[in-house]
This record gives structure tokens, C-alpha cells and sequence, in this order.
């Protein structure tokens, strides 16, 4: 969860670095995993993205809302 929330907090400041690094290793650097994607794309929004909650619903799944 912890993680989780830190990867939306991430986002909503538009830091990709960070948000880039909590990604698992195969999909980190690419696509829109990309640090320079993510901070163009969340930094170009209006408003920051807010997290409003976070669900557990398994061993290794998290929704995120």
C-alpha cells in the first residue's frame, strides 16, 4: 500500500524519477513508465491527479482510486 501510494503521490507532482523508480524493473525507463513521459504527461494536467483512496483486494493487488 505504502508503495502504492507513493507512486500516485509521485504522479501528482509530476516527478518521474521517483514515480519511475517504484516500477518493477522490466517496465522501468519505458513507454509510460519513462521518466520524461510521466513528467510531461502529469505535468501538463490542470489540476495534479489526487489519490482519494487505496483498497486492498489480494495478496498482490491494489486498487487505487
Amino acid at each position: 500500500m505504502r508503495t502504492v501510494t507513493a507512486f500516485y503521490s509521485a504522479l501528482a507532482a509530476a516527478d518521474g524519477e521517483t514515480a519511475s523508480a517504484l516500477v518493477i524493473p522490466e517496465k522501468r525507463g519505458k513507454g509510460p513508465f519513462n521518466e520524461g513521459s510521466i513528467h510531461a504527461f502529469f505535468g501538463a494536467m490542470s489540476q495534479p491527479l489526487k489519490l482519494t483512496g487505496t483498497a486492498l483486494r489480494g495478496d498482490d493487488n491494489v486498487r487505487a482510486s
